[in-house]
């Protein structure tokens, strides 16, 4: 049996978050994309059975959402995101 293995990982959790991201999903416009806060685990988990059952990312944010890495990721999807002002991240 000849397995292999390919290790994705970055420099942070939100880092290795985006390099999944762009490792499995290769679609560059999703219906939905799932904002989530990288110091709660709990929400990813929580929204997680919905993200696989519509083929939708969940992206990984500071609380402030406001690094340039971040934004920039996030505005590749910005078209399918919903008004981040009605929506606490």
């Amino acid at each position: 049996m000849n397995l292999s293995s390919n290790r994705i990982y970055g420099n942070d959790r939100i880092q290795t978050n985006t390099k999944v991201i762009e490792k499995f999903y290769t679609k560059s416009f999703f219906q939905k994309v799932f904002i989530t806060r990288s110091n709660a685990p709990i929400d990813a988990i929580t929204v997680s059975a919905f993200a696989q059952k519509s083929d939708s990312p969940i992206v990984l944010a500071s609380s402030s959402v406001s690094s340039t890495r971040e934004m920039s990721y996030i505005q590749e999807y910005k078209p399918s995101i919903p008004d981040r002002r009605r929506y606490k991240c």
